[in-house]
This record gives C-alpha cells, structure tokens and sequence, in this order.
C-alpha cells in the first residue's frame, strides 16, 4: 500500500528480479510501458485481465496493480485466489494498492499473510485504517502511530513497513524486504531499543525544561544527550546519579553540577564527586565529549 512515487512498483521489479526464471509472472492491471519493463527483467511473462484470476497458473506469481475499484464479479475472483487458489496452487499474490478504503480490499485483509506500506508519512490515515481493522486497542494504536512516523523521518529507498497478520505485529523493513527488525505486536510489546530511545527523548525534554534560561543551554544539552546514551541510570526527577565506592558507600553525583563545571572556562576546581564521575565516563569509555566541551582544564 502507498501512494504514487512511494516506491511500490520499485518494490514489485526488486521482487521480480529475485524469481526463478521458470516461474511464471502473471500481470494483472499492469500498464503497457510498466509490462515492457518487466519484459527486461523476467523471462516468463504472462499480462492478463482481471477475469483470468479464475485460472490462474500454478506456482506462478501474480502481481495485481493499482487496484482502485472491483466489481462484484471481481471482487469474488480476488477472494477465492486469496483464500483457495493461493495455498492449494502454490501462488505467491502481491496486491498493489493506494488505499483499502471503497476498494473491496478492506474485507479481505485477514485472507493476506502480510501488508506491506511504502515508508511515507503520507500512508499514516491507511495505516491507522487498518490498525481499527485489527481492533487494536487506541493506547496500544498511538504506540504504533509513533513507531511509524518515527521510521518515516529517515525513509530512505528499499524502506517498508510490514504488518505479519497472523501475529499481528510490525515490523520495519530495509533493502527491500531482505531484512527487517521488529517494532511492536498487538499487546504493546516494543523493541527495547525503541523504548529506550524514547526514554531518552523524554528524559532530554526534561532536562532542557530543567535548564531553561542558561547561556550554556545549547551546550549543556549536547552534553547530557551524549550521556543519556549510556546505559548509566539517571534519575529523572533531579538528575543525579548513583555510585557505589568500593566500601560500598553510596554516592549521588548531580549531572547538573557536572556538566556545567565542566563547561566552566573559569576553571573552577570541580568537587571529588564530579571527578570520579568524569573518570568513570572517560576511562571507562562510556562516552567521549569533544573538545570543544571541555573547557574546564581541571577535568583534563
């Protein structure tokens, strides 16, 4: 699903390119310069109207473009290779389409085993139609919203999203669907890495509201998203961190006081705490602040 230019019949030639040359490739709704295309990349191709969806060839693929409107007849044709002609022929069935919206396709949707959408933002109203499809739950939903429109920031060629609709889960795909990472299922269950990407973004928002007003917030904001990357605990609430000595003592070190002593260009001679945890940081290779950051000589 995608709208024009999204890379949909990129898609479908990538396909074709990777098929067997004896296996048939059945072209429904192609246009004419479209099928002269697949001409060039595969051997075995066979254009047909709609109406030969009643025999198809077995183990073939079928591609069936721009589905737009299906008439009754049509629709009937569709269903039964969906649901009959697929498994028991041994077919591998692509439908293309703008939307699932006033097409017939929105009924059929359970019959497919994946729904593949183009990495647009503009796909977002047909996406979140077939998230109500699959009655997923709207706290749950708002959830997969965020993921989608979180991949669509860097969609780059060979970008797709896939919905498994057995499982139910998504999935965002690259290198045109030969490797993809999972992103959340039905129940909510997320990626961990996403789940802790937003934490971060989170925690940022927090600390810039935090340090509103300083002449050093750009700065200060550069250093604690680089900490915030590491997987050192900090306490959102007074963003400090904890440390246990070797004499099991409890230390709470303010990121605050750290990183604007660090930008101190007063050399301010920084507390022991602060110290210790800018050796934790560096010598552990935790994270490494540029240069330009460290203008306070008493840390170097």
């Amino acid at each position: 699903m995608g709208r024009s230019g999204s890379g949909k019949s990129t898609l479908l030639q990538t396909i074709a390119k990777q098929m067997s040359k004896r296996e048939p490739l059945l072209l429904i709704n192609t246009r004419s310069d479209e099928i002269l295309q697949y001409f060039k990349i595969h051997k075995k191709v066979i254009p047909l109207p709609f109406i030969k969806l009643a025999k198809p060839i077995p183990n073939s693929t079928i591609f069936i473009e721009d589905i737009v409107y299906m008439t009754g007849t049509e629709e009937k044709l569709f269903r039964h290779c969906l649901n009959y002609d697929a498994h028991h022929k041994s077919l591998k069935l692509f439908a293309v389409t703008h939307t699932i919206h006033k097409t017939k396709i929105f009924s059929t949707l359970p019959l497919f085993h994946y729904l593949i959408f183009t990495c647009t933002i503009s796909n977002l109203p047909v996406f979140r139609y077939v998230l109500e499809f699959f009655k997923i739950d709207k706290p749950i939903m708002s959830k997969w919203i965020l993921h989608f429109k979180d991949n669509t920031k860097t969609s780059t060629l060979g970008h797709y999203f896939v919905i498994d609709c057995s499982s139910v889960k998504l999935y965002f795909s690259s290198n045109f669907l030969t490797s993809s990472k999972f992103l959340i299922d039905s129940e909510g269950q997320e990626n961990s890495d996403f789940t802790l990407k937003i934490a971060n973004e989170e925690l940022l928002k927090s600390f810039e509201k935090f340090i509103e007003g300083h002449f050093l917030k750009a700065s200060a904001r550069s250093i604690f998203s680089i900490i915030s990357q590491t997987n050192i605990p900090i306490n959102s609430t007074d963003f400090t961190i904890k440390f246990i000595t070797k004499a099991k003592k409890i230390i709470k070190v303010s990121l605050i006081d750290y990183i604007f002593t660090l930008l101190d260009d007063g050399h301010s001679i920084p507390s022991l705490d602060l110290k210790v945890l800018h050796n934790y940081l560096i010598k552990n290779k935790m994270c490494m602040f540029p240069k330009i950051f460290v203008k306070n000589k008493n840390f170097s």
